[in-house]
């Protein structure tokens, strides 16, 4: 392993340790919230047929709905008031261009022109497309069943991972014979 494939996955390691306890607790919010959900039936029906389009069953994956996807943006909606005007706009401009382009609100429409309404959201107004999206992403690859598939085992502050390789000192011989980049406070 090189330095820099070292540092990326120290990276990520710390990334994911920082904000998995963060995922659990919305998950469990979303398992946990209020039974009256706090985007509409219809906003919910777009929402699932956007969240399968990007993100559809394949390669022993499930699609976005069958992880719970949609719970999850409902729940984080309902406790996130930022993000529900960001995800209730960028629904409102899915629904607006499937109705302009196919006469049809977007969870009516068949998978092509699904996918048309979404291309054409991405060119014409990228910024609620990129919302979508993004919140797609976070509330499909937040999931532990995701990470399991994926072969990602998150381990946490209660329970010790594998040790670490061991350390190559010559990796460091480069730099200990740089001569200083910084001068010596008393």
């Amino acid at each position: 392993m090189n330095r820099k494939e070292f540092l990326d996955l120290v990276g990520r390691g710390a990334l994911f340790a920082a904000t998995a306890p963060v995922f659990r607790a919305v998950a469990a919010e979303a398992a946990a919230a209020s039974t009256r959900p706090a985007l509409t039936s219809r906003q919910r029906g777009a929402l699932s047929a956007l969240a399968d389009e990007i993100v559809p069953a394949g390669d022993d994956m499930p699609a976005a709905t069958a992880v719970g996807a949609v719970q999850y943006l409902d729940a984080l909606v309902r406790r996130e008031p930022e993000v529900a005007l960001v995800l209730r706009g960028a629904l409102a401009v899915i629904e607006k261009t499937a109705r302009t382009r196919h006469r049809r609100r977007f969870d009516r429409l068949a998978p092509r022109q699904r996918v048309a309404v979404l291309e054409a959201m991405e060119r014409d107004d990228p910024e609620p497309f990129r919302a979508l999206r993004d919140l797609v992403y976070e509330a499909y690859y937040t999931q532990p069943a995701v990470w399991r598939r994926l072969g990602y085992d998150f381990i946490g502050p209660e329970r010790s991972g594998p040790p670490l390789e061991p350390f190559e000192e010559a990796l460091l011989d480069r730099v200990r014979a740089m001569p200083r980049l910084f001068r010596q406070v008393p």
